[in-house]
């Protein structure tokens, strides 16, 4: 799964490149990490504000997990990247691990 993010300009209104990273399977840790960030294991639906606040309070934690999959980014460049960009692609590797987990086959042969 090719992961794609979009880096904007100074002003924050033109794109001014698009980071592509390639998925890799995150280890246990990282998952762990990424729903402690965005509060998942709380059991209750969170609103996007919540969402949100959670991961500005969290953004070192995010660019570390998310550096692994995008490693050309640099520091300055993460401070230029959208925060519903950065929710979604969270949203879309927890997604997509999960889809994952569903193809193990469980039934005895």
């Amino acid at each position: 799964m090719t992961l794609k993010l979009s880096i904007y300009d100074e002003d924050g209104k033109h794109i001014a490149r698009v980071a592509e990273g390639e998925y890799h399977e995150l280890t246990m840790g990282v998952i762990i990490d990424i729903f402690d960030v965005l509060k998942m294991d709380e059991g209750k639906v969170r609103s996007i504000w919540e969402i949100n606040l959670s991961l500005i309070n969290c953004y070192k934690q995010v660019t570390d997990i998310l550096h692994k999959q995008f490693p050309d980014i640099t520091k300055e460049e993460w401070r230029r990247v959208k925060i519903k960009d950065i929710a979604k692609l969270l949203f879309d590797i927890v997604g997509y691990t999960l889809s994952e987990i569903d193809t193990i086959p469980t039934e005895k042969n």
